[in-house]
């Protein structure tokens, strides 16, 4: 049987989703874990797990598994164990759904919240201030971009260029 981070070695490094993993294997949750249909009773369980156990371990793969938006992979990324496989996998999660989350904003609000529910500096996060920015009308609104991304960042140096055009048109 595979360990929680053999699934999530084996989903990183195939590219397949932790849940069709699971599924695909007919491996159930330890008998330990109850049953869990919803991310917010995912979190409402791992409120209660011993830090650092194995059960917290196997919780936060279903609880992965559950995310359906950027801003739920967010969540459990950041309840996960620093530089473990885990976090990895979740920063995995996280970026694909971000990815289709900023794929699917149609307008400036939702590029808006696909920024913030995208990670810091990471390529999603740049696509997401690139079509925030797309959909800026006014100089407000670019400006206010601009002071949502982090100094120093490819974002911030994006959001400079198209201020920039705004002066030269």
């Amino acid at each position: 049987m595979l360990t929680p981070e053999q699934i999530c070695i084996m989903g990183e490094k195939t590219d397949i989703p932790i849940d069709l993993i699971v599924s695909a294997l007919g491996l159930l949750p330890p008998p330990h874990i109850q049953p869990i249909s919803t991310f917010e009773e995912a979190l409402q369980k791992y409120r209660c797990v011993p830090h650092g156990s194995q059960e917290e371990v196997d919780l936060i793969l279903i609880w992965l598994a559950l995310c359906t938006t950027a801003k739920q992979a967010r969540i459990v990324f950041h309840y996960t164990p620093n530089k473990s496989v885990i976090q990895t996998e979740a920063l995995r999660r996280w970026r694909k759904l971000s990815a289709a989350e900023i794929e699917r904003a149609s307008d400036l609000a939702e590029a808006c919240e696909a920024q913030t529910n995208a990670p810091l500096k990471s390529p999603e996060s740049l696509a997401a201030m690139r079509k925030r920015l797309s959909y800026c009308a006014t100089l407000a609104e670019m400006l206010e971009a601009y002071k949502s991304v982090p100094y120093g960042s490819k974002e911030k140096a994006e959001a400079i260029r198209y201020i920039a055009i705004l002066f030269t048109s």
